[in-house]
């Protein structure tokens, strides 16, 4: 009996990993950077409008 439940909980865990693979959990979300220009990520701050600003240059390592 103790072995049938463990090859069923075996089965079963298997089966769910499967299903999480072939079926990964999609989100709305961005995962990019949308690069705004100057004058207009100025006037978002000065609005106080909320989000997350990043300030970098291409050529920084650090940024």
């Amino acid at each position: 009996m103790k072995k049938k439940a463990i090859w069923l909980v075996g089965i079963v865990l298997s089966l769910v990993m499967i299903g999480m693979l072939f079926n990964p959990k999609k989100s709305g979300n961005t995962t990019h950077l949308i690069r705004k220009q100057p004058e207009t990520v100025m006037e978002s701050l000065l609005t106080k409008k909320t989000g997350i600003y990043v300030f970098g240059f291409d050529t920084c390592p650090w940024c």
